[in-house]
């Protein structure tokens, strides 16, 4: 009977596009955003998103490829959604880095906090979305090792109100599973796997690497580069 309830709790987060559901939303995304000489590695998103925001304590995070151990990264780019609602923009995003995945520690090693306005940001509303991707220059450079991951939280001043905001999951799955979800507001644990709630995907995000001084990562010096 337990077993059950588990199953019937997962099945009802799985809601389709425009519902009323905060926690999860369905539908079509097509970007090229995620393609720049900076980049160094990008998983492309795909038709979902899963909560992601300060109202509710979201966090969406994946592993970093273990091939890529030994790189070297700056640039973190991902993609927030809104549904249910008129876009309004976040207040920023916080990007965390760990030293863990599947499912990664439950702190971050590194985390960095960008308003909206000092990233360079580019509006794609494809498949009925309002979506943005976002691009932030870290003030570090971090070296990839074997078990990393990335997320994401995107910061809202309207709390727990429509418009409902997340973060795109990718196309297909890699690594060592899928995306990890932070859905202690749901009653979930912290980091159960988003393939848990029939989402088999990683996050969308994307990673680079630029010469340009630390101290000149501001919204100017980002959209220099493009």
């Amino acid at each position: 009977m337990k077993k059950l309830l588990v199953l019937l709790g997962i099945m009802a987060l799985a809601v389709p596009a425009f519902g009323a559901s905060s926690d999860i939303s369905s539908g079509s995304i097509d970007s090229n955003s995620c393609v720049d000489r900076d980049m160094i590695y990008c998983q492309s998103p795909q038709g979902s998103a899963m909560n992601a925001s300060s109202a509710f304590d979201a966090e969406l995070s994946d592993d970093m490829p273990d091939g890529m151990a030994g790189q070297a990264f700056n640039v973190v780019g991902g993609w927030v959604l809104e549904w249910s609602g008129t876009w309004m923009n976040p207040t920023g995003v916080t990007i965390n880095i760990y030293n863990g995945e599947c499912p990664p520690d439950l702190a971050p090693a590194y985390s960095y906090y960008f308003a909206w306005g000092d990233m360079f940001t580019q509006y794609d509303p494809q498949g009925g979305f309002d979506t943005y991707y976002f691009e932030a220059m870290l003030p570090d450079v971090i070296t990839i090792e074997a078990g990393m991951s990335v997320g994401f939280v995107a910061e809202i001043s309207w709390g727990q109100n429509a418009p409902y905001v997340g973060c795109a999951l990718g196309a297909t799955t890699t690594g060592c599973g899928s995306a990890y979800w932070a859905g202690d507001y749901w009653g979930y644990p912290r980091w159960y796997s988003a393939a848990a709630y029939g989402y088999p995907y990683d996050l969308a995000y994307c990673l680079g690497y630029t010469v340009t001084a630390a101290e000149e990562a501001t919204f100017s010096a980002v959209k220099s580069l493009y």
